[in-house]
Protein backbone atom coordinates (compact mmCIF):
# COMPACT_ATOMS: atom_id res chain seq x y z
CA UNK A 1 0.00 0.00 0.00
CA UNK A 2 1.55 3.31 -1.01
CA UNK A 3 2.49 5.85 1.61
CA UNK A 4 0.81 9.15 1.52
CA UNK A 5 2.65 12.16 2.40
CA UNK A 6 0.20 15.31 2.15
CA UNK A 7 1.17 15.96 5.92
CA UNK A 8 4.92 16.19 6.08
CA UNK A 9 4.70 17.84 9.56
CA UNK A 10 2.82 14.36 11.23
CA UNK A 11 5.92 12.59 9.97
CA UNK A 12 7.79 15.07 11.86
CA UNK A 13 7.07 14.62 15.75
CA UNK A 14 10.16 15.39 18.31
CA UNK A 15 11.01 11.89 19.73
CA UNK A 16 8.55 9.42 17.79
CA UNK A 17 8.76 7.89 14.45
CA UNK A 18 10.09 4.55 14.95
CA UNK A 19 8.61 2.01 16.09
CA UNK A 20 8.00 1.25 19.76
CA UNK A 21 10.42 -0.35 21.24
CA UNK A 22 12.98 0.12 18.46
CA UNK A 23 16.42 2.78 18.77
CA UNK A 24 16.32 4.87 15.64
CA UNK A 25 20.04 3.47 15.49
CA UNK A 26 18.39 -0.15 14.97
CA UNK A 27 16.05 0.93 12.33
CA UNK A 28 16.97 0.65 8.46
CA UNK A 29 14.25 3.37 6.96
CA UNK A 30 12.72 2.01 3.68
CA UNK A 31 13.94 3.85 0.37
CA UNK A 32 10.73 5.57 -1.13
CA UNK A 33 10.07 5.29 -4.86
CA UNK A 34 10.44 8.34 -7.27
CA UNK A 35 6.46 8.57 -7.11
CA UNK A 36 6.66 9.01 -3.05
CA UNK A 37 9.28 11.87 -3.33
CA UNK A 38 7.55 13.63 -5.96
CA UNK A 39 4.37 13.33 -3.76
CA UNK A 40 6.32 14.57 -0.56
CA UNK A 41 7.82 17.09 -2.51
CA UNK A 42 4.34 18.64 -3.31
CA UNK A 43 3.88 19.53 -0.10
CA UNK A 44 7.21 21.21 0.30
CA UNK A 45 8.03 24.81 -1.04
CA UNK A 46 10.97 24.98 -3.18
CA UNK A 47 12.46 21.57 -2.32
CA UNK A 48 13.61 19.55 -5.47
CA UNK A 49 15.11 16.04 -5.65
CA UNK A 50 15.00 12.45 -6.96
CA UNK A 51 15.91 8.96 -5.72
CA UNK A 52 19.64 10.34 -4.31
CA UNK A 53 18.62 12.98 -2.82
CA UNK A 54 16.47 16.23 -1.40
CA UNK A 55 17.65 20.10 -1.74
CA UNK A 56 16.52 23.49 -1.29
CA UNK A 57 17.97 26.71 -1.84
CA UNK A 58 17.08 29.90 0.48
CA UNK A 59 17.61 33.48 0.27
CA UNK A 60 18.74 34.34 3.77
CA UNK A 61 21.28 36.69 5.23
CA UNK A 62 24.89 35.42 5.97
CA UNK A 63 24.41 37.01 9.30
CA UNK A 64 21.75 33.86 9.89
CA UNK A 65 23.36 30.90 8.05
CA UNK A 66 25.16 29.94 11.73
CA UNK A 67 21.92 29.89 13.49
CA UNK A 68 19.97 28.03 10.57
CA UNK A 69 22.88 25.59 10.07
CA UNK A 70 22.64 24.68 13.75
CA UNK A 71 19.47 24.05 14.42
CA UNK A 72 19.26 21.98 11.22
CA UNK A 73 22.30 19.93 12.65
CA UNK A 74 20.87 19.27 15.83
CA UNK A 75 17.44 18.12 13.86
CA UNK A 76 19.49 15.96 11.37
CA UNK A 77 21.56 14.34 14.54
CA UNK A 78 18.39 13.74 16.25
CA UNK A 79 16.78 11.67 13.43
CA UNK A 80 20.38 10.00 12.51
CA UNK A 81 19.86 11.51 9.30
CA UNK A 82 22.33 14.08 7.02
CA UNK A 83 22.23 17.72 6.26
CA UNK A 84 25.28 19.37 3.88
CA UNK A 85 25.20 22.72 3.10
CA UNK A 86 26.61 25.14 0.79
CA UNK A 87 27.10 28.91 1.44
CA UNK A 88 27.04 31.37 -1.19
CA UNK A 89 26.59 35.23 -0.61
CA UNK A 90 22.82 35.52 0.71
CA UNK A 91 21.94 32.29 0.04
CA UNK A 92 22.44 28.73 1.69
CA UNK A 93 21.69 25.31 0.22
CA UNK A 94 20.36 22.48 1.97
CA UNK A 95 21.15 19.08 0.70
CA UNK A 96 19.24 15.80 2.50
CA UNK A 97 20.33 12.41 2.79
CA UNK A 98 20.14 9.85 5.00
CA UNK A 99 23.07 7.79 5.62
CA UNK A 100 22.28 5.25 2.68
CA UNK A 101 23.79 6.82 -0.67
CA UNK A 102 21.43 7.04 -3.63
CA UNK A 103 18.29 6.56 -1.08
CA UNK A 104 15.93 9.08 -0.32
CA UNK A 105 14.05 7.32 2.97
CA UNK A 106 10.99 8.52 4.99
CA UNK A 107 13.86 10.66 7.70
CA UNK A 108 14.99 12.51 4.71
CA UNK A 109 11.29 13.86 4.31
CA UNK A 110 10.81 14.12 8.33
CA UNK A 111 14.23 16.38 8.31
CA UNK A 112 13.04 18.79 5.43
CA UNK A 113 9.83 19.65 7.12
CA UNK A 114 11.76 20.45 10.02
CA UNK A 115 14.29 22.74 7.92
CA UNK A 116 10.82 24.50 6.91
CA UNK A 117 9.76 24.78 10.46
CA UNK A 118 13.42 26.12 11.13
CA UNK A 119 13.48 28.46 8.18
CA UNK A 120 9.50 30.04 9.19
CA UNK A 121 11.43 30.49 12.61
CA UNK A 122 14.17 31.96 11.87
CA UNK A 123 13.23 34.64 8.65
Amino acid sequence: MPRVFSNLARFAPRGHGYPPGKRKEDVVPETLSDTEIARALGGLTGWRGDAGHLSRTVRVPEQAHGALIGRVQRDAAELSDHAQFERRRGELTFTVTTGFPGRVTEPDLWLASRIEAVLAELT
